[in-house]
Protein backbone atom coordinates (compact mmCIF):
# COMPACT_ATOMS: atom_id res chain seq x y z
CA UNK A 1 0.00 0.00 0.00
CA UNK A 2 2.59 2.36 1.42
CA UNK A 3 4.44 1.63 -2.41
CA UNK A 4 1.44 2.72 -4.15
CA UNK A 5 1.26 5.94 -2.33
CA UNK A 6 4.58 6.86 -3.19
CA UNK A 7 4.17 5.81 -6.74
CA UNK A 8 1.09 8.07 -6.78
CA UNK A 9 3.06 11.07 -4.99
CA UNK A 10 5.51 10.86 -7.66
CA UNK A 11 2.84 10.87 -10.48
CA UNK A 12 1.58 13.99 -9.09
CA UNK A 13 4.71 15.63 -8.91
CA UNK A 14 5.69 14.95 -12.53
CA UNK A 15 2.04 16.55 -13.73
CA UNK A 16 2.46 19.21 -11.50
CA UNK A 17 5.49 20.08 -13.05
CA UNK A 18 4.70 19.13 -16.79
CA UNK A 19 5.04 22.07 -19.04
CA UNK A 20 4.59 20.47 -22.70
CA UNK A 21 1.36 18.87 -24.01
CA UNK A 22 0.68 16.06 -26.34
CA UNK A 23 -0.20 12.21 -25.94
CA UNK A 24 2.66 11.30 -28.38
CA UNK A 25 5.08 13.11 -26.47
CA UNK A 26 7.30 10.14 -25.87
CA UNK A 27 9.34 7.50 -27.35
CA UNK A 28 10.66 4.60 -25.42
CA UNK A 29 14.16 2.53 -26.85
CA UNK A 30 16.00 0.04 -25.78
CA UNK A 31 16.07 -3.44 -24.23
CA UNK A 32 18.24 -5.62 -21.89
CA UNK A 33 21.05 -6.15 -23.73
CA UNK A 34 23.80 -6.62 -20.91
CA UNK A 35 26.86 -5.03 -20.92
CA UNK A 36 28.71 -3.82 -23.71
CA UNK A 37 31.96 -2.38 -24.48
CA UNK A 38 30.34 0.94 -25.98
CA UNK A 39 27.26 1.81 -23.65
CA UNK A 40 25.86 0.22 -19.95
CA UNK A 41 22.44 1.49 -20.37
CA UNK A 42 20.36 -0.83 -21.66
CA UNK A 43 16.52 1.61 -22.09
CA UNK A 44 16.02 5.45 -22.80
CA UNK A 45 13.31 7.80 -23.20
CA UNK A 46 13.10 10.26 -25.99
CA UNK A 47 10.56 13.16 -25.01
CA UNK A 48 9.48 16.35 -26.94
CA UNK A 49 7.58 17.78 -24.46
CA UNK A 50 10.18 20.49 -24.17
CA UNK A 51 9.37 21.11 -28.61
CA UNK A 52 13.10 19.92 -28.94
CA UNK A 53 14.53 16.43 -28.46
CA UNK A 54 15.55 15.56 -24.91
CA UNK A 55 16.94 11.69 -24.23
CA UNK A 56 16.78 10.76 -20.85
CA UNK A 57 18.32 7.16 -19.69
CA UNK A 58 15.95 4.92 -17.70
CA UNK A 59 17.67 2.47 -15.43
CA UNK A 60 15.06 1.32 -13.73
CA UNK A 61 12.51 0.67 -16.50
CA UNK A 62 11.86 -2.86 -16.68
CA UNK A 63 9.76 -2.97 -20.39
CA UNK A 64 11.52 -3.53 -23.26
CA UNK A 65 11.19 -2.59 -26.31
CA UNK A 66 12.05 -3.67 -30.24
CA UNK A 67 9.87 -2.80 -33.25
CA UNK A 68 6.49 -3.25 -31.17
CA UNK A 69 5.75 -0.69 -29.03
CA UNK A 70 2.67 1.30 -28.23
CA UNK A 71 2.43 3.67 -25.81
CA UNK A 72 0.22 6.77 -24.87
CA UNK A 73 0.58 10.11 -22.76
CA UNK A 74 -1.93 12.48 -21.26
CA UNK A 75 -2.17 16.05 -22.68
CA UNK A 76 0.92 17.14 -20.81
CA UNK A 77 2.71 14.96 -22.20
CA UNK A 78 3.12 12.74 -18.69
CA UNK A 79 3.58 9.06 -20.10
CA UNK A 80 0.66 7.07 -18.76
CA UNK A 81 1.15 3.48 -19.68
CA UNK A 82 2.95 1.02 -22.55
CA UNK A 83 2.89 -2.37 -24.00
CA UNK A 84 5.58 -4.06 -25.79
CA UNK A 85 3.10 -6.55 -27.13
CA UNK A 86 3.75 -9.15 -24.95
CA UNK A 87 2.62 -7.11 -21.79
CA UNK A 88 1.67 -3.65 -20.55
CA UNK A 89 3.37 -1.30 -18.18
CA UNK A 90 2.46 1.83 -15.96
CA UNK A 91 4.00 5.05 -15.94
CA UNK A 92 6.31 3.94 -14.18
CA UNK A 93 7.33 1.33 -16.47
CA UNK A 94 6.80 -1.81 -14.04
CA UNK A 95 3.43 -4.29 -15.00
CA UNK A 96 0.08 -2.58 -14.85
CA UNK A 97 -2.95 -3.97 -13.28
CA UNK A 98 -3.13 -7.83 -14.86
CA UNK A 99 -1.36 -6.69 -17.41
CA UNK A 100 0.87 -9.57 -18.52
CA UNK A 101 -0.46 -12.52 -20.61
CA UNK A 102 -0.98 -10.43 -24.07
CA UNK A 103 -1.03 -12.27 -27.57
CA UNK A 104 -1.31 -15.43 -26.41
CA UNK A 105 0.19 -18.20 -28.54
CA UNK A 106 3.61 -19.89 -29.65
CA UNK A 107 5.38 -16.29 -30.80
CA UNK A 108 4.63 -14.82 -27.68
CA UNK A 109 5.85 -17.91 -25.57
CA UNK A 110 8.91 -18.14 -27.26
CA UNK A 111 9.93 -14.24 -25.99
CA UNK A 112 11.99 -16.05 -23.17
CA UNK A 113 15.04 -13.89 -23.91
CA UNK A 114 14.02 -9.86 -24.66
CA UNK A 115 10.22 -10.79 -23.76
CA UNK A 116 9.21 -8.32 -26.39
CA UNK A 117 7.76 -8.55 -29.22
CA UNK A 118 9.77 -7.27 -32.81
CA UNK A 119 6.97 -6.91 -34.95
CA UNK A 120 6.44 -3.55 -37.32
CA UNK A 121 3.58 -1.72 -35.59
CA UNK A 122 2.25 -4.53 -34.21
CA UNK A 123 -0.06 -2.39 -31.47
CA UNK A 124 -1.28 1.03 -31.23
CA UNK A 125 -3.68 2.90 -28.43
CA UNK A 126 -6.40 4.84 -28.62
CA UNK A 127 -8.71 6.73 -26.21
CA UNK A 128 -11.94 5.04 -25.45
CA UNK A 129 -14.83 7.50 -27.59
CA UNK A 130 -16.58 9.42 -24.92
CA UNK A 131 -14.71 8.00 -21.93
CA UNK A 132 -11.88 10.41 -20.33
CA UNK A 133 -10.28 8.02 -18.34
CA UNK A 134 -10.66 4.38 -20.74
CA UNK A 135 -8.00 3.61 -23.71
CA UNK A 136 -7.99 0.97 -26.35
CA UNK A 137 -5.12 -0.78 -26.66
CA UNK A 138 -5.44 -3.19 -30.39
CA UNK A 139 -2.64 -5.59 -31.04
CA UNK A 140 -1.41 -8.81 -33.08
CA UNK A 141 1.30 -11.57 -33.27
CA UNK A 142 2.04 -13.37 -35.71
CA UNK A 143 1.47 -16.82 -36.03
CA UNK A 144 4.58 -19.89 -36.21
CA UNK A 145 2.33 -22.35 -37.50
CA UNK A 146 1.24 -21.41 -41.30
CA UNK A 147 3.19 -18.21 -41.64
CA UNK A 148 4.44 -15.23 -39.85
CA UNK A 149 1.29 -13.42 -40.85
CA UNK A 150 -1.14 -12.29 -37.76
CA UNK A 151 -4.40 -14.38 -37.95
CA UNK A 152 -6.44 -11.96 -35.70
CA UNK A 153 -7.12 -8.68 -34.26
CA UNK A 154 -6.78 -8.40 -30.38
CA UNK A 155 -8.02 -5.58 -28.43
CA UNK A 156 -7.36 -5.11 -24.57
CA UNK A 157 -9.48 -1.81 -22.62
CA UNK A 158 -7.33 0.18 -19.97
CA UNK A 159 -9.17 1.70 -17.14
CA UNK A 160 -7.05 4.51 -15.38
CA UNK A 161 -9.21 4.77 -12.52
CA UNK A 162 -7.75 1.56 -11.03
CA UNK A 163 -4.74 1.16 -8.82
CA UNK A 164 -4.54 4.37 -7.33
CA UNK A 165 -4.18 6.26 -11.19
CA UNK A 166 -1.84 4.09 -12.49
CA UNK A 167 -4.48 2.10 -14.58
CA UNK A 168 -5.58 -1.95 -15.20
CA UNK A 169 -6.86 -4.38 -17.29
CA UNK A 170 -10.21 -4.73 -17.56
CA UNK A 171 -10.45 -6.58 -20.75
CA UNK A 172 -8.04 -8.68 -22.18
CA UNK A 173 -6.97 -10.32 -25.86
CA UNK A 174 -10.77 -9.67 -27.15
CA UNK A 175 -10.77 -10.60 -30.84
CA UNK A 176 -11.98 -7.62 -32.95
CA UNK A 177 -11.79 -10.18 -36.13
CA UNK A 178 -9.84 -13.00 -37.69
CA UNK A 179 -8.06 -13.49 -41.21
CA UNK A 180 -4.17 -13.73 -42.12
CA UNK A 181 -2.93 -9.62 -41.59
CA UNK A 182 -0.02 -8.02 -41.87
CA UNK A 183 1.50 -6.91 -38.78
CA UNK A 184 1.10 -2.62 -38.74
CA UNK A 185 -1.95 -1.00 -37.12
CA UNK A 186 -3.26 2.30 -38.20
CA UNK A 187 -5.84 4.27 -36.65
CA UNK A 188 -7.61 7.61 -37.29
CA UNK A 189 -10.20 9.77 -36.06
CA UNK A 190 -13.73 9.65 -37.75
CA UNK A 191 -15.01 12.77 -39.21
CA UNK A 192 -17.12 13.53 -36.24
CA UNK A 193 -13.70 14.07 -34.16
CA UNK A 194 -15.14 11.12 -31.35
CA UNK A 195 -14.48 8.12 -32.65
CA UNK A 196 -11.93 6.21 -34.87
CA UNK A 197 -11.56 4.02 -38.03
CA UNK A 198 -8.75 1.48 -37.30
CA UNK A 199 -7.17 -0.55 -39.94
CA UNK A 200 -4.97 -3.23 -40.91
CA UNK A 201 -4.16 -5.22 -44.40
CA UNK A 202 -5.20 -8.75 -45.38
CA UNK A 203 -1.99 -10.43 -46.71
CA UNK A 204 -1.64 -12.02 -49.71
CA UNK A 205 -4.72 -10.10 -50.94
CA UNK A 206 -6.31 -7.14 -52.31
CA UNK A 207 -8.28 -6.35 -49.01
CA UNK A 208 -8.34 -3.78 -46.14
CA UNK A 209 -10.23 -4.28 -42.88
CA UNK A 210 -11.64 -1.52 -41.55
CA UNK A 211 -12.76 -1.36 -37.75
CA UNK A 212 -15.17 1.19 -36.32
CA UNK A 213 -14.84 2.34 -32.64
CA UNK A 214 -17.33 4.40 -30.65
CA UNK A 215 -19.11 4.74 -27.52
CA UNK A 216 -20.36 1.31 -27.57
CA UNK A 217 -16.99 -0.42 -28.36
CA UNK A 218 -16.08 -1.85 -31.47
CA UNK A 219 -19.46 -1.10 -33.81
CA UNK A 220 -18.45 -2.37 -37.28
CA UNK A 221 -15.96 -4.41 -39.10
CA UNK A 222 -15.80 -4.35 -42.86
CA UNK A 223 -13.51 -5.06 -45.77
CA UNK A 224 -12.60 -3.25 -48.86
CA UNK A 225 -11.17 -4.14 -51.87
CA UNK A 226 -7.95 -2.17 -53.25
CA UNK A 227 -8.62 -2.88 -56.99
CA UNK A 228 -6.81 -6.16 -57.79
CA UNK A 229 -3.25 -5.53 -57.25
CA UNK A 230 -2.14 -8.18 -54.77
CA UNK A 231 -0.13 -7.93 -51.58
CA UNK A 232 2.65 -9.87 -51.44
CA UNK A 233 2.19 -13.41 -49.46
CA UNK A 234 3.84 -13.25 -45.99
CA UNK A 235 4.39 -9.48 -46.75
CA UNK A 236 5.91 -7.02 -43.49
CA UNK A 237 5.78 -3.24 -43.98
CA UNK A 238 4.62 0.18 -41.90
CA UNK A 239 1.08 1.99 -42.33
CA UNK A 240 0.41 5.13 -42.16
CA UNK A 241 -2.43 7.85 -42.29
CA UNK A 242 -1.89 11.33 -43.03
CA UNK A 243 -1.73 13.70 -40.05
CA UNK A 244 -5.04 15.37 -41.75
CA UNK A 245 -6.59 12.03 -41.84
CA UNK A 246 -7.02 12.54 -46.08
CA UNK A 247 -4.58 9.55 -47.14
CA UNK A 248 -3.53 6.44 -45.84
CA UNK A 249 -0.36 4.33 -46.92
CA UNK A 250 1.74 1.59 -46.39
CA UNK A 251 4.67 -0.66 -48.13
CA UNK A 252 4.66 -4.14 -48.93
CA UNK A 253 7.68 -6.42 -49.52
CA UNK A 254 8.87 -9.99 -49.26
CA UNK A 255 11.92 -11.76 -50.05
CA UNK A 256 11.66 -13.97 -53.69
CA UNK A 257 14.12 -16.48 -53.74
CA UNK A 258 13.90 -16.84 -57.19
CA UNK A 259 17.35 -16.61 -59.15
CA UNK A 260 19.18 -16.08 -55.82
CA UNK A 261 18.04 -13.53 -53.11
CA UNK A 262 16.35 -10.43 -53.89
CA UNK A 263 13.53 -8.30 -52.27
CA UNK A 264 10.60 -6.53 -53.68
CA UNK A 265 9.21 -3.63 -52.30
CA UNK A 266 5.96 -1.62 -52.85
CA UNK A 267 4.45 1.33 -51.66
CA UNK A 268 0.68 1.90 -51.82
CA UNK A 269 -1.35 5.38 -51.36
CA UNK A 270 -4.88 6.05 -51.05
CA UNK A 271 -7.57 8.83 -50.10
CA UNK A 272 -9.04 8.36 -47.50
CA UNK A 273 -12.60 9.40 -46.62
CA UNK A 274 -12.94 9.68 -42.47
CA UNK A 275 -16.88 9.88 -42.71
CA UNK A 276 -17.39 6.33 -45.22
CA UNK A 277 -14.15 5.00 -44.29
CA UNK A 278 -13.74 4.22 -48.16
CA UNK A 279 -10.78 4.16 -49.77
CA UNK A 280 -10.78 5.95 -53.09
CA UNK A 281 -7.80 6.81 -56.20
CA UNK A 282 -5.17 3.85 -55.41
CA UNK A 283 -1.50 4.95 -56.03
CA UNK A 284 1.09 1.67 -56.59
CA UNK A 285 4.75 2.36 -56.60
CA UNK A 286 7.71 0.30 -56.62
CA UNK A 287 10.48 1.88 -54.87
CA UNK A 288 13.40 -1.20 -54.86
CA UNK A 289 13.37 -4.84 -56.10
CA UNK A 290 17.04 -5.15 -54.46
CA UNK A 291 15.98 -3.82 -50.88
CA UNK A 292 13.68 -4.94 -47.80
CA UNK A 293 11.02 -3.00 -46.76
CA UNK A 294 10.74 -0.29 -44.25
CA UNK A 295 8.92 2.48 -43.32
CA UNK A 296 6.32 4.82 -44.39
CA UNK A 297 5.36 8.69 -42.91
CA UNK A 298 3.97 11.66 -43.68
CA UNK A 299 5.25 15.20 -43.13
CA UNK A 300 3.52 17.13 -40.92
CA UNK A 301 1.46 19.22 -43.68
CA UNK A 302 0.45 15.66 -45.33
CA UNK A 303 1.37 16.50 -48.45
CA UNK A 304 4.95 14.65 -48.77
CA UNK A 305 5.08 10.94 -48.40
CA UNK A 306 8.52 9.07 -47.15
CA UNK A 307 9.76 5.74 -47.74
CA UNK A 308 12.74 4.21 -45.82
CA UNK A 309 14.30 0.55 -47.73
CA UNK A 310 17.43 -0.51 -45.85
CA UNK A 311 19.91 1.46 -48.35
CA UNK A 312 17.29 4.65 -49.53
CA UNK A 313 14.82 7.37 -48.29
CA UNK A 314 12.51 8.18 -51.23
CA UNK A 315 10.41 11.04 -51.44
CA UNK A 316 6.75 11.01 -53.04
CA UNK A 317 4.57 14.57 -53.32
CA UNK A 318 1.08 13.38 -52.52
CA UNK A 319 -0.62 16.52 -53.47
CA UNK A 320 0.44 15.31 -57.20
CA UNK A 321 -1.45 14.67 -60.12
CA UNK A 322 0.75 12.33 -61.16
CA UNK A 323 2.78 11.72 -58.33
CA UNK A 324 6.64 10.38 -58.90
CA UNK A 325 8.98 8.57 -56.19
CA UNK A 326 12.31 10.52 -55.68
CA UNK A 327 15.58 9.55 -53.76
CA UNK A 328 16.21 12.67 -51.00
CA UNK A 329 19.51 9.95 -49.25
CA UNK A 330 21.51 6.97 -49.83
CA UNK A 331 23.01 5.26 -46.84
CA UNK A 332 26.49 6.27 -46.24
CA UNK A 333 27.34 2.81 -44.57
CA UNK A 334 27.85 4.25 -41.24
CA UNK A 335 28.55 1.73 -38.49
CA UNK A 336 27.30 2.40 -35.07
CA UNK A 337 29.31 2.11 -33.26
CA UNK A 338 31.38 -0.97 -34.65
CA UNK A 339 30.98 -3.68 -37.46
CA UNK A 340 28.46 -5.64 -37.91
CA UNK A 341 26.13 -2.77 -36.69
CA UNK A 342 25.45 -0.70 -40.08
CA UNK A 343 22.91 2.08 -39.17
CA UNK A 344 20.49 1.18 -42.23
CA UNK A 345 16.89 2.59 -42.68
CA UNK A 346 14.06 1.12 -41.22
CA UNK A 347 10.57 2.46 -39.71
CA UNK A 348 9.93 5.96 -39.21
CA UNK A 349 7.76 8.00 -36.70
CA UNK A 350 6.58 11.86 -37.26
CA UNK A 351 7.90 13.53 -34.32
CA UNK A 352 6.04 16.56 -32.30
CA UNK A 353 9.25 18.55 -33.25
CA UNK A 354 8.20 18.20 -37.13
CA UNK A 355 11.42 16.39 -37.56
CA UNK A 356 10.91 12.68 -39.02
CA UNK A 357 12.94 9.99 -37.14
CA UNK A 358 14.28 7.02 -38.86
CA UNK A 359 15.13 3.86 -37.02
CA UNK A 360 18.01 1.29 -38.25
CA UNK A 361 16.77 -2.27 -38.64
CA UNK A 362 19.88 -3.26 -36.58
CA UNK A 363 20.77 -2.76 -32.89
CA UNK A 364 22.63 0.33 -33.06
CA UNK A 365 22.92 3.61 -31.04
CA UNK A 366 22.19 5.94 -33.26
CA UNK A 367 19.19 7.00 -35.34
CA UNK A 368 18.87 9.21 -38.50
CA UNK A 369 16.14 11.98 -38.93
CA UNK A 370 14.51 14.24 -41.91
CA UNK A 371 14.88 17.73 -40.33
CA UNK A 372 12.77 19.60 -42.86
CA UNK A 373 10.45 16.72 -43.93
CA UNK A 374 7.95 19.46 -45.66
CA UNK A 375 10.74 20.74 -47.77
CA UNK A 376 10.61 19.09 -51.80
CA UNK A 377 13.69 16.62 -52.92
CA UNK A 378 17.19 16.79 -51.27
CA UNK A 379 16.18 20.46 -49.57
CA UNK A 380 14.19 17.82 -47.03
CA UNK A 381 17.78 17.64 -45.15
CA UNK A 382 17.92 13.99 -44.08
CA UNK A 383 20.28 13.61 -41.42
CA UNK A 384 21.94 10.30 -40.73
CA UNK A 385 22.71 8.44 -37.69
CA UNK A 386 22.30 12.56 -35.83
CA UNK A 387 20.36 11.11 -33.42
CA UNK A 388 22.70 9.67 -30.38
CA UNK A 389 20.96 7.70 -28.08
CA UNK A 390 22.81 6.33 -24.67
CA UNK A 391 21.71 2.82 -25.18
CA UNK A 392 21.25 0.05 -27.87
CA UNK A 393 17.65 0.36 -29.51
CA UNK A 394 16.27 -1.75 -32.43
CA UNK A 395 13.55 -0.53 -34.82
CA UNK A 396 12.02 0.74 -31.62
CA UNK A 397 9.11 3.64 -32.75
CA UNK A 398 6.15 4.18 -31.35
CA UNK A 399 3.34 3.94 -33.18
CA UNK A 400 0.99 6.95 -32.55
CA UNK A 401 -2.21 8.55 -34.57
CA UNK A 402 -2.96 11.90 -34.53
CA UNK A 403 -5.04 12.07 -31.37
CA UNK A 404 -5.32 15.92 -32.08
CA UNK A 405 -7.69 15.15 -34.92
CA UNK A 406 -10.79 17.13 -35.40
CA UNK A 407 -14.22 16.69 -36.55
CA UNK A 408 -14.28 17.38 -39.96
CA UNK A 409 -16.27 20.48 -39.85
CA UNK A 410 -19.25 20.95 -42.35
CA UNK A 411 -19.19 17.15 -43.47
CA UNK A 412 -22.46 15.06 -43.39
CA UNK A 413 -20.71 12.86 -40.22
CA UNK A 414 -19.89 15.72 -38.40
CA UNK A 415 -22.34 14.70 -35.70
CA UNK A 416 -21.11 16.00 -32.81
CA UNK A 417 -21.22 19.66 -34.21
CA UNK A 418 -23.67 19.52 -36.69
CA UNK A 419 -26.36 17.25 -35.03
CA UNK A 420 -26.87 15.22 -37.98
CA UNK A 421 -26.56 11.10 -37.40
CA UNK A 422 -23.96 9.18 -39.74
CA UNK A 423 -25.48 8.39 -42.90
CA UNK A 424 -23.59 5.31 -43.33
CA UNK A 425 -25.06 3.98 -40.39
CA UNK A 426 -28.75 5.49 -40.51
CA UNK A 427 -31.47 3.19 -39.70
CA UNK A 428 -33.79 2.55 -42.16
CA UNK A 429 -36.48 1.01 -40.14
CA UNK A 430 -38.28 3.19 -37.48
CA UNK A 431 -38.46 1.62 -34.04
CA UNK A 432 -39.18 4.03 -31.99
CA UNK A 433 -40.73 7.39 -31.62
CA UNK A 434 -39.76 10.19 -29.35
CA UNK A 435 -43.01 12.41 -28.65
CA UNK A 436 -42.40 15.41 -27.56
CA UNK A 437 -39.36 16.30 -29.08
CA UNK A 438 -38.03 18.57 -28.63
CA UNK A 439 -39.21 18.26 -24.64
CA UNK A 440 -38.89 19.59 -21.52
CA UNK A 441 -39.24 17.78 -18.74
CA UNK A 442 -40.25 14.28 -20.49
CA UNK A 443 -40.61 12.35 -22.88
CA UNK A 444 -42.38 9.02 -24.12
CA UNK A 445 -40.86 6.35 -26.50
CA UNK A 446 -43.50 4.54 -28.39
CA UNK A 447 -41.92 1.64 -29.95
CA UNK A 448 -43.21 -1.71 -31.72
CA UNK A 449 -41.68 -4.86 -30.96
CA UNK A 450 -42.46 -8.87 -30.78
CA UNK A 451 -44.21 -9.74 -27.30
CA UNK A 452 -40.89 -11.71 -26.69
CA UNK A 453 -38.20 -8.84 -27.62
CA UNK A 454 -36.31 -6.80 -24.86
CA UNK A 455 -34.70 -3.45 -26.74
CA UNK A 456 -32.16 -1.43 -24.99
CA UNK A 457 -32.73 1.92 -25.48
CA UNK A 458 -29.29 4.22 -24.03
CA UNK A 459 -29.12 7.91 -24.31
CA UNK A 460 -25.58 10.04 -25.00
CA UNK A 461 -24.86 13.61 -24.34
CA UNK A 462 -22.99 15.69 -27.04
CA UNK A 463 -19.75 13.95 -25.94
CA UNK A 464 -20.83 10.54 -26.12
CA UNK A 465 -21.19 9.69 -22.38
CA UNK A 466 -24.05 8.06 -21.61
CA UNK A 467 -26.80 9.14 -19.26
CA UNK A 468 -29.49 7.55 -19.36
CA UNK A 469 -30.69 3.54 -20.62
CA UNK A 470 -33.66 1.83 -20.43
CA UNK A 471 -35.21 -1.47 -21.00
CA UNK A 472 -38.05 -1.79 -23.74
CA UNK A 473 -40.54 -4.51 -23.59
CA UNK A 474 -42.00 -6.01 -26.53
CA UNK A 475 -45.22 -6.67 -24.23
CA UNK A 476 -45.50 -2.70 -23.71
CA UNK A 477 -45.69 -0.08 -26.27
CA UNK A 478 -44.86 2.73 -25.02
CA UNK A 479 -42.01 3.94 -21.93
CA UNK A 480 -42.24 7.28 -20.28
CA UNK A 481 -39.11 8.74 -19.24
CA UNK A 482 -38.37 11.74 -16.91
CA UNK A 483 -34.59 13.45 -17.10
CA UNK A 484 -35.24 16.20 -14.51
CA UNK A 485 -31.16 16.21 -14.34
CA UNK A 486 -30.43 16.58 -18.14
CA UNK A 487 -29.32 20.42 -18.95
CA UNK A 488 -30.82 21.46 -22.32
CA UNK A 489 -29.08 20.52 -25.66
CA UNK A 490 -29.08 17.63 -28.00
CA UNK A 491 -28.71 14.02 -27.09
CA UNK A 492 -28.10 11.18 -29.08
CA UNK A 493 -30.08 7.47 -28.93
CA UNK A 494 -29.70 4.05 -29.90
CA UNK A 495 -31.55 1.41 -29.36
CA UNK A 496 -30.03 -2.46 -29.29
CA UNK A 497 -31.54 -5.94 -30.12
CA UNK A 498 -30.05 -9.02 -29.37
CA UNK A 499 -26.56 -6.36 -28.89
CA UNK A 500 -27.10 -5.09 -32.68
CA UNK A 501 -28.33 -1.42 -33.41
CA UNK A 502 -31.48 -1.45 -34.61
CA UNK A 503 -32.21 2.51 -34.98
CA UNK A 504 -30.57 5.23 -33.42
CA UNK A 505 -31.46 9.27 -33.42
CA UNK A 506 -31.66 12.60 -31.64
CA UNK A 507 -34.03 13.84 -29.10
CA UNK A 508 -33.51 17.75 -27.75
CA UNK A 509 -34.08 19.34 -24.42
CA UNK A 510 -35.25 22.56 -24.47
CA UNK A 511 -36.76 24.48 -20.83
Amino acid sequence: MKAIQIKILILTLIVSNAFGQGRKNNWLVGYNSGTSPVTTCERAKISFNTGSTVIQPQTTRKINFLATEGNISDRSGNLLFSSNGVWIADAFGDTMQNGTGLNPGPMVNSMSNSYCLNLLNANLIIPYPGDSLKYILFHTVGNYNASLSATELFYTVIDMNLNGGLGGVIAKNQIAFNDTLMWSISAVKHANGRDWWVLMVKDNSDIIYKVLVTPFGIQNVSSQSMGGVLNYKNSVGQSCFSPDGKKFAYSSGYVDMTGGIHYITDVRVFDFDRCSGSITNYHLFSTSNFEAAGGVCFSSSSRYLYVSTVAHVFQIDANAISPTVDTVAVNDGYYSPIPPFQSDFFLQYLAEDGRIYITSGNSVIDFHYINKPDSAGPTCDVRQHALHLPCFGWRSIPNHPNYELGADSGSVCDTLQLGIMNAEFQIQNEVIRINPNPASDYFYINYNLTVNDIALFVLYDAYGKEVLRRNLYGAMHTLLVNYLELENGVYYYTVLLSNKIVDRGKVAVVR
